[in-house]
């Protein structure tokens, strides 16, 4: 459950253009009241896909004194959402602040892969520093894309079967996390895959004709707040799935440029309709 006098870090890339990544989580978590702690990984004049080349600033040096001011304080946290980061020397700080601090929920998204291949800022020792974070979750939720480059798998003879080793060779990095694989597609649909039991669980819905920037995101900032409320795993990745495809079939009628991220108005209209639906889920 939320802690009132504790914060949940938010450590993610923040772009002046574009509503995803840090500011799509900011806006999605408030809808839980919790008290956030922000740690962008990179500023960014745009995000970093459809808007050419972005100016950035590296935020190292803010993070190490945020971070050192903190502790000075003795600021207790509830737990962290660790996403993008395109920085060594910021990933070295997130694992330093996660050994030291110990939230007690830790939920990482590797954002650093999508359609087949790494994002143009992530590099292969980026990739190999990513993979050390995985150690340090509770929860993991990487796209296919970046399971199987965390992994090397890339191939099976069938999907259900690919699921189940990408699941499994995840899970042989960190054996006490549970994972969850986004973007993934079966039959029709596209959803999610997860092992509750040691067997394959799914949460799916029709596939739409569209990619969508920023849906990885709202999906982490979601679930993470349904966790941080006490929902089982599994539940919470159900719910997340709902909400998050209401969402984008929302955008699919939208004249918002993709580029721009989600509309999430409707996400948050419907969220504040059924809050009481979600109210006795958790209870």
């Amino acid at each position: 459950m939320v802690e009132i006098n504790k914060t949940f870090l938010l450590a993610a890339d923040l772009a002046g253009i574009g509503s995803m990544s840090l500011s799509s989580a900011v806006t999605i978590m408030q809808l839980f009241g919790v008290n956030l702690a922000l740690s962008p990984t990179v500023l960014l004049s745009t995000q970093s896909e459809g808007f050419g080349k972005t100016a950035k600033l590296n935020t190292a040096a803010f993070l190490q004194h945020s971070f050192s001011h903190w502790h000075q304080i003795g600021q207790e946290f509830s737990g962290t959402l660790v996403a993008y980061y395109e920085d060594e020397q910021v990933g070295a700080l997130l694992k330093q602040w996660l050994v030291t601090t110990k939230p007690p929920l830790v939920i990482y998204d590797p954002a650093c892969a999508d359609q087949g291949a790494l994002y143009p800022n992530i590099s292969v020792e980026l990739l190999s520093q990513k993979k050390e974070l995985l150690t340090l979750a509770d929860v993991i939720c990487p796209n296919l894309t970046e399971a199987s480059l965390l992994t090397g798998i890339k191939s099976a003879a069938s999907k259900p079967e690919l699921y189940m080793k990408l699941l499994q060779a995840l899970a042989t990095s960190n054996p006490r996390a549970d994972i969850v694989i986004t973007g993934i597609s079966l039959g029709e649909k596209r959803g999610c895959v997860w092992l509750d039991q040691g067997k394959l669980q799914y949460a799916l819905t029709p596939t739409l004709a569209s990619h969508f920037y920023g849906a990885g995101d709202v999906f982490s900032a979601l679930l993470s707040g349904f966790l941080l409320k006490g929902l089982s795993f599994s539940k919470a990745i159900r719910v997340t799935t709902n909400l998050l495809y209401s969402t984008l079939v929302a955008n699919l009628n939208s004249d918002r440029a993709d580029s721009y991220g989600l509309d999430l108005s409707s996400l948050l209209a419907e969220f504040i309709l059924r809050k009481d639906d979600f109210d006795d889920v958790i209870n």
